[in-house]
């Protein structure tokens, strides 16, 4: 199979009823699945998603969080390519974005993660690639006053042209394309981070094992930006905050992962 797609919905059944119909458009002649977790809704979206052939559905009686999904949809999966994909997602169908990203994933071997343009529902682009986070860039994107605007543009490679391709230290987890056999070296999304930062770290580990996480500007989709973090004092903001804790007391563990891939090669 060409592609399997990972998406979790938490009463999201909304959403979904947008996006599933226009996953066989924008993936063309792509055999592809798609891997339902219905997490713990009480919305009906298990009955939607049993409408649409493509659909397998996982089933949690309790909620799990993004790691916990995603991995248990990958396990699942019979994809050359896995595509986590947020549900509050849609397409333009006149776009052929999942095929464009598969045929970008199969010219370039040496890439373990992509992710494409996006733009928010107003049309304004989102900078899906990023540079690792500081405790500045952290703090300064919740305080406006406190944060350089030459330092946030660095952050989210403003210098780039939208419309290539490059090299990124990190993508948004709410599309990722990852080459499934690249999990063999990295291993699966680490479900200790609670909420935030596994996709910064699944692109460190990516970047650890040799593996390219690039930005592919040749195709595009919409998503619904939430940034429940967005307030400093709030509960989302705190679990950010613990999961950056998280990441920077992992940076050991990268390097002797790096130093351990250097040996084999």
């Amino acid at each position: 199979m060409d592609l399997s797609i990972s998406i979790i919905s938490t009463n999201e059944k909304h959403f979904l009823d947008v996006l599933l119909p226009q996953i066989p458009d924008v993936a063309l002649e792509l055999d592809f699945e798609v891997i339902l977790i219905d997490n713990a809704s009480g919305d009906g979206t298990s009955e939607l998603a049993k409408q649409f052939q493509f659909v397998k559905i996982i089933r949690n009686d309790t909620k799990q969080f993004f790691s916990f999904n995603h991995n248990m949809a990958i396990k699942k999966s019979s994809g050359k390519y896995i595509l986590l994909l947020n549900p509050d997602i849609c397409f333009d169908t006149s776009e052929p974005c999942l095929k464009k990203m598969f045929d970008f994933m199969e010219s370039r071997p040496d890439c373990g993660i992509s992710g494409s343009r996006v733009y928010n529902f107003d049309k304004k682009f989102a900078y899906p690639a990023r540079r690792y986070q500081t405790l500045s860039i952290a703090v300064g994107r919740r305080i406006p006053i406190l944060h350089s605007k030459r330092a946030i543009d660095k952050y989210l490679y403003k210098e780039s042209d939208i419309q290539s391709s490059f090299e990124a230290d990190w993508l948004s987890g709410c599309f990722l394309f990852i080459r499934k056999s690249m999990l063999d070296n990295t291993g699966l999304l680490d479900a200790g981070f609670e909420k935030y930062f596994e996709d910064v770290d699944i692109c460190r580990r990516a970047h650890a094992t040799g593996w390219k996480v690039l930005y592919n500007g040749g195709t595009y989709y919409y998503h619904l930006e939430q940034r429940a973090s967005k307030r400093i004092l709030s509960k989302d903001a705190i679990k950010h905050f613990n999961s950056w804790l998280r990441w920077k007391r992992k940076q050991k563990y990268y390097c002797e992962m790096e130093e351990a891939f250097k040996k084999v090669q």
